[in-house]
């Protein structure tokens, strides 16, 4: 009798077992809306660091990288129920005195992000639209992709990238 309860005991944990060793790199969830404990589970999956939520609304958060570049992930589009149809990803600099040519050369260099500038900002974006689906992996792979084009797409901006 033991035995049989040890088993079933056993078996109920295995699921959810499995499920904690998931990472974003194979999650197949479908997802349509996102909310601030999804934006949250994908910083904590690619093991970056969460340093502050609600930073530009009620979904968002600011987290870093390994190598400490610091970013933002904003629901937008969102409902009274903190449901977000849409994510906005950004790396922030500083920048005093931008150069519009250089800007706009990064646009077109790097057309997977948007480079902008407003005020000392100078910002590089990727912009995400949820209402069809998309896989919870995906959502991992588009930040990547953002965390590697930035500094990239900056150097562009302000003039100092090496010509490719």
């Amino acid at each position: 009798m033991l035995r049989s309860v040890l088993a079933a005991s056993v078996l109920a944990v295995m699921p959810m077992a499995a499920m904690a060793q998931n990472s974003i790199d194979d999650d197949s969830r479908i997802i349509r809306q996102i909310t601030l404990a999804d934006l949250e589970e994908v910083v904590t999956d690619l093991g970056h660091t969460i340093d502050s939520t609600g930073v530009v609304g009620d979904v968002s958060v600011r987290a870093q990288d390994s190598n400490g570049l610091v970013y933002i992930l904003e629901g937008t589009a969102c409902g009274e129920t903190g449901r977000c149809y849409g994510v906005n990803m950004q790396v922030r600099y500083t920048v005093d005195t931008p150069d519009y040519v250089a800007i706009n050369d990064a646009n077109v260099k790097r057309a997977a992000v948007s480079v902008w500038h407003s005020g000392s900002t100078l910002g590089i974006s990727r912009y995400l639209i949820l209402d069809g689906g998309m896989q919870m992996e995906n959502l991992g792979v588009n930040v990547r992709n953002l965390l590697a084009i930035a500094p990239y797409a900056m150097e562009v901006a302000t003039g100092q990238a090496v010509e490719e």
